[in-house]
């Protein structure tokens, strides 16, 4: 495992008024960060496991696989996924994947169940966009839709599919987008609505019971993206604004903590959430390509709705108490970059000699500003395809990768102003939707460019396609009406 930075942090919650409770602990044990392309290099993970033995298990969405830790955070495999693994989950001596197939029309999304050692089990079809996975006492797989159809398909141990249950609509009369999901002991459900800004505990039959609120001082959800229950019975909820919020087993808030940034006990766009049987809290960054590890050292032992740390920013602080340097070895195999097949699992080859780290500035890619407003989410096809050909075309030749740097210079000039006047005004972001897509249709030709040559020639015949769609049509058409008065 590649340590960029292995440090232990100490958060500490003040309450600002001692009558209402006891000073909370939040510690942030461990961060590794890999980054980017290859195995042992995140590259937009998304789900995180634990199993028995500690295990951690990250869906690593861009590199197709489940990277597999021991409870120090040393690698310890990668299993392959035949597409884009979005949830993780494991029981027993099982793993639970939910992968996501192409972009266009989610062909080849199914759900792919491995044992522990990496050993496929079998594989079949799901929602068509599955989001996360949660299994009951009777091994039944829960899997919701993130495709927007409002559901939660429900199968056997085999892969046969036992109950739909649909999701209540919106006061608008809107589906659910459903990402997160957990079970609690008695059967009911608890989905986070990512598209609607919601978290739902339903019960067993898909009934509503009742929405999770949060308090006048804590900002509303905001695409909210998975949901855990801890050993306590405390729910801990993602969402996009760069927090954990943390509620009771009554769904009552208790505080969150976070904020943006690439810091310890700072988030960029966590995904995953998953927490051990000793109350420690790990996330995965669907951005910041890492994991960190908190530990919660004291319960909560506070009257709910009171403390809220990150709009007092009296009440925490940051205290760095060791910071370590490390790296292993950089290997090279058939599986990928340090890894080499064994019973069809890629394991680490212990044999080669240390590579180079990657930095944290040689790695960051920016962010799809504009589109992600207009189309919703980091993880639509649209966005996934804007990356795609960032990533595997454009930044693998000299001359994308010139263009890239001039383009992000201009483009982050201005893209934050625009991508927030898009989540302002609605009718603002379907006009800037409706701009796009012929833009990024004619995108999907630069897929086919696997060379210098192909790069600079496809690339300068999309950028002529485009001065045509948007300066030459208008043009013409203004000149033609001009004509006729």
């Amino acid at each position: 495992m590649k340590f960029n930075h292995f440090i232990i942090v100490i958060l500490i919650l003040l309450p600002s008024n001692v009558a209402f409770g006891e000073i909370i602990f939040s510690q942030a044990i461990e961060t590794f960060e890999t980054k980017q392309k290859g195995i042992m290099q995140f590259n937009q993970v998304v789900g995180i496991a634990l199993d028995k033995e500690g295990k951690i298990y990250a869906a690593d969405f861009r590199n197709f696989g489940i990277q597999i830790f021991d409870s120090n955070g040393n690698f310890n495999s990668f299993i392959s996924i035949e597409g884009k693994p979005h949830g993780v989950e494991v029981e027993g001596d099982k793993v639970y994947v939910a992968v996501w197939g192409e972009p266009a029309a989610h062909v080849g999304s199914h759900i792919e169940l491995f044992f522990t050692n990496g050993t496929k089990i079998t594989s079949f079809l799901g929602p068509l966009q599955p989001g996360d996975i949660a299994i009951n006492d009777f091994g039944h797989i829960y899997v919701t839709d993130y495709n927007g159809a409002g559901t939660i398909e429900i199968f056997d141990s085999s892969g046969n599919l036992l109950e739909t249950l649909t999701t209540p609509l919106t006061l608008d009369g809107k589906n659910s987008i459903l990402t997160g999901i957990t079970l609690d002991d008695l059967g009911n459900i608890y989905v986070t609505d990512y598209g609607n800004n919601r978290v739902m505990k339903l019960d067993s039959s898909g009934n509503l019971l009742f929405e999770f609120i949060l308090p006048d001082n804590e900002e509303k959800f905001k695409a909210p993206n998975n949901i855990e229950i801890g050993p306590n019975g405390n729910f801990f909820v993602t969402d996009i604004l760069d927090r954990i919020l943390i509620f009771d087993s009554s769904g009552n808030f208790l505080y969150s903590f976070g904020e943006t940034g690439g810091g310890h006990g700072q988030f960029n766009q966590p995904h995953g959430i998953v927490i051990d049987d000793f109350n420690r809290i790990y996330t995965a960054e669907f951005n910041g390509n890492r994991i960190q590890i908190f530990d919660i050292v004291d319960s909560f032992k506070i009257e709910p709705n009171k403390v809220n740390t990150r709009n007092n920013p009296e009440l925490s602080s940051y205290n760095i108490i060791e910071t370590q340097m490390n790296s292993t070895k950089d290997i090279k195999s058939m599986c990928g970059n340090g890894i080499i097949e064994k019973d069809r699992t890629c394991i680490v080859n212990t044999t080669i000699g240390t590579g180079k780290v990657i930095t944290e500035e040689e790695s960051k890619g920016g962010g799809c500003l504009i589109a992600t407003a207009a189309y919703g989410s980091e993880l639509s096809p649209q966005v996934q395809l804007l990356r795609e050909i960032r990533d595997n075309q454009l930044l693998n030749t000299e001359s994308g990768s010139a263009f890239m740097s001039t383009f992000n210079n201009v483009y982050y000039s201005f893209s934050p102003v625009i991508a927030d006047m898009e989540r302002e005004h609605p009718m603002f972001k379907d006009i800037v939707k409706v701009g796009l897509t012929p833009m990024i249709s004619s995108l999907a030709i630069m897929e086919n460019a696997n060379s210098e040559s192909e790069v600079l020639g496809l690339g300068l015949s999309v950028i002529a396609l485009n001065l045509g769609m948007y300066l030459g049509v208008p043009a013409v058409v203004v000149i033609g009406i001009r004509k006729k008065f």
